[in-house]
């Protein structure tokens, strides 16, 4: 279904379309790769209207919005458009960019995250590799030294091998 071919024209020849003066921005962020293009948006309007939530340090690249309750260890390069939740976990030599960490989901060692969604309670091993919008659900675990390219993992799951090919869909 269409919002804007079926819906709207419906509402609009029954003069019930009405509009709202939004002050600031809005963008439909529906899917995974629009979500991340907020992120960065929202970012960059933080950085010129609102820098100090913005987290600062010298292992900080760039635009992140971290939960005051998450954990970065000093030797952890974060940034640049990056927001961390509540309760998140990031170890020494971690790397993460362009990229969402939700609520209580940790990243261990030397890893590396490059364009990835990170579900509430995620657990990423030890010199795991995550790129091009990898979407992990809730309580996924990744094991060390695992690859990530673009794939997704639904809750609940573990994953043991790595997965090379874009657009996988991991279930068990």
């Amino acid at each position: 279904m269409s919002i804007e071919r079926e819906v709207f024209p419906a509402i609009a020849k029954d003069n019930q379309l009405y509009k709202y003066d939004l002050e600031g921005f809005w963008m439909d962020v529906g899917i995974p790769k629009d979500y991340l293009t907020g992120t960065q948006l929202y970012l960059k309007h933080l950085a010129e209207f609102d820098n100090k939530r913005l987290l600062k340090g010298k292992n900080i690249q760039g635009n992140v919005l971290s939960d005051p309750t998450a954990q970065i260890h000093e030797d952890a390069i974060v940034g640049p458009n990056v927001v961390i939740g509540p309760g998140v976990k990031i170890e020494a030599g971690a790397r993460i960019s362009n990229s969402v960490l939700f609520e209580k989901s940790s990243v261990d060692k030397y890893s590396c995250i490059e364009g990835g969604l990170i579900g509430w309670g995620a657990k990423i091993g030890k010199w795991v590799r995550i790129d091009r919008l990898t979407l992990l659900g809730e309580d996924v675990i990744v094991s060390n030294e695992v690859y990530l390219d673009g794939a997704i993992v639904l809750p609940n799951v573990g994953v043991k091998a790595s997965i090379k090919k874009p657009d996988q869909i991991i279930m068990y």
